[in-house]
């Protein structure tokens, strides 16, 4: 028997040597910059290890409803973290949008549905996966730079 966070390690355990070979055979070079290191290196932590922890740790402690709806949230991350960084503007249109999203997750969220189940620390689970969507949100703009120079 594995954990959920067990076997997301050995799914990526496998994984990246697997997408590492079809990448060499795809662009006979696995060559990246000195000075990218650093930023593949946040990439890496922020949308694989943290999201992927945070995400099956919300699970552990909310329902899976709540976790889900949690991650769903994570594009107006995206938008936000986008104009934070000046990689996007934000419209009219896309704020209204990201506004009714919110709050009809917090509505969700706070009147406590959990299919019946009691979860204890659902409060936990909840925070944990807003700290995941998050960290997915922020995925993209960490990685836009390197995915503009290096193939996808």
């Amino acid at each position: 028997y594995m954990s959920s966070i067990q076997f997301n390690s050995l799914r990526f355990l496998v994984a990246s040597p697997v997408l590492l070979l079809i990448t060499f055979i795809m662009e006979r070079s696995l060559r990246i910059e000195r000075k990218d290191w650093l930023r593949l290196v946040a990439v890496g932590i922020v949308g694989t290890t943290m999201y992927q922890t945070m995400f099956m740790l919300s699970v552990k402690y909310t329902s899976a409803t709540n976790a889900s709806l949690l991650i769903a949230m994570s594009p107006i991350f995206t938008g936000i973290l986008a104009v934070l960084h000046k990689q996007e503007r934000f419209s009219m249109k896309v704020q209204i949008g990201s506004i009714v999203a919110f709050i009809g997750a917090a509505f969700v969220l706070l009147t406590g549905h959990t299919g019946g189940t009691t979860y204890e620390y659902a409060w936990l689970g909840n925070i944990i996966g807003l700290v995941a969507a998050i960290a997915w949100g922020w995925y993209p703009i960490l990685a836009q730079p390197l995915i503009t120079k290096y193939s996808a």
